[in-house]
């Protein structure tokens, strides 16, 4: 007796095996591409890791670059070190802490300082190296001279004339000179606000204005050789109250009644709005495109004269982009102080060609520990101490910073800056 296979159960049999086979394939691809998925992070982080080459990183020894020397600040992972710097700049607290923020996004920007995959971080135990730009100290004279005449009458009282100022600095970066001048009348107690104060109009885009421009201080005659007359010629500015570049201070003994005195003095330079100073180091990441601020430290700061319990001393970051305020992050509250130590990390997701249009304000405010927000209004009052501009055009020094950050990536470079009102 034979048997014989019907053919529909053969057929039957061969395309169930194939869909079987056609779906284990399909379940080791899923599988395959899962595996795929999960390493592809730490492939991409080790692949980061060796783009850090020792010319880059930890290799680099101390140099000199175009005339500036640097200084190299080591950070051990998982413990605090601070290295003391040569010069006055004390020591460097190098304990790090990472702030994350949310996403946001204007325009072509994408300023995000979440970290996600773990790739390009400057961990702990990077460097931190110190830009010591030199010093240039200027002196009467070399910032220009103000030209003003003073006279009393019985029936006005004192008249000041601004005439003119010559020969400002020009601005070697950070745009045009647009100057005008402040009139103040002290008496011999610099800590107190003027009694009187005036001020010009301002001139655009002019090293040499002429403002022909006059104020009139009801004092009577006895009392006013106890003032002082103070002009201060100011650059304005978008972001400070008062952008000083010189002034004149003198006394008025030779006050004589209806007697015009015509001067012409050399502007000394202004130290009135010298707030302090704060340690702010940047550092670019091109792989992440990731912009990394860290502030600090802040020294000297000008400390309120009435002292107020419970206030901490916080650091605000604020990114603009033209003159918009994209982005506020604050720092965690630190012991109120003439120095005081933040060691705080920021990131920013910042295309590199993008880098030339944003800058960045640092804020250095007292406030209550109730939790201030700015935002809101809500909690106790910030008093803010002073702050600076850090940016690719801002001044001199920061337009040096901004350089070298993008000379040396992912290398955290330093910086001290003097804070303004």
């Amino acid at each position: 007796m034979t048997l014989r296979a019907d053919p529909s159960v053969i057929i039957l049999m061969i395309v169930t095996l194939t869909l079987g086979s056609m779906l284990g394939a399909i379940l080791l691809l899923c599988v395959l591409y899962r595996i795929m998925r999960y390493y592809r992070p730490h492939i991409k982080t080790k692949k980061s890791e060796k783009e850090k080459t020792p010319s880059q990183t930890s290799a680099m020894p101390l140099m000199s670059v175009a005339g500036e020397s640097w200084e190299k600040i080591s950070l051990d992972s998982g413990t605090v070190t601070s290295k003391l710097i040569s010069g006055d700049y004390g020591s460097i607290q190098t304990g790090l802490s990472t702030v994350p923020d949310s996403p946001a996004s204007l325009d072509t920007f994408q300023f995000d300082s979440s970290i996600t995959d773990g790739s390009e971080l400057v961990s702990p135990g990077e460097e931190i190296r110190f830009l010591n730009l030199p010093q240039v100290d200027q002196k009467a004279g070399e910032i220009g001279t103000i030209e003003f005449s003073t006279k009393f009458t019985n029936a006005k009282g004192l008249t000041i004339t601004v005439h003119s100022v010559e020969k400002l600095p020009k601005k070697e970066i950070g745009g045009t000179t647009d100057p005008y001048v402040k009139v103040q009348l002290v008496k011999d107690d610099t800590r107190k606000s003027p009694e009187f104060e005036f001020q010009t109009p301002t001139k655009k885009d002019t090293e040499s204005p002429i403002f022909e421009q006059s104020f009139t201080a009801r004092i009577a005659y006895p009392n006013i050789h106890d003032y002082f007359l103070k002009l201060i010629v100011c650059d304005y500015s978008k972001y400070f109250d008062v952008d000083a570049i010189g002034e004149v201070k003198l006394p008025l003994d030779d006050i004589e009644p209806d007697f015009t005195i015509r001067s012409t003095l050399e502007l000394t330079p202004s130290m009135s709005d010298s707030k302090g100073d704060v340690l702010v180091s940047l550092s670019y990441l091109p792989t992440s495109k990731r912009l990394l601020v860290t502030v600090l430290q802040a020294r000297g700061l000008a400390m309120p004269e009435d002292k107020i319990e419970n206030v901490e001393t916080y650091a605000r970051i604020v990114l603009i982009v033209g003159h918009r305020k994209i982005r506020r992050k604050k720092t965690m509250a630190s012991k109120t102080g003439k120095n005081v130590s933040f060691d705080e990390r920021f990131y920013f997701d910042i295309p590199m060609e993008k880098l030339e249009k944003i800058k960045l304000m640092i804020i250095v405010t007292n406030g209550r520990d109730s939790g201030y927000d700015s935002e809101s209004g809500l909690g106790g009052p910030e008093v803010e101490i002073g702050k600076v501009l850090i940016g690719h055009s801002c001044s001199t020094k920061a337009h040096a910073h901004w350089k070298e950050m993008l000379l040396f990536p992912r290398i955290q470079i330093a910086q001290w800056y003097t804070l303004r009102a």
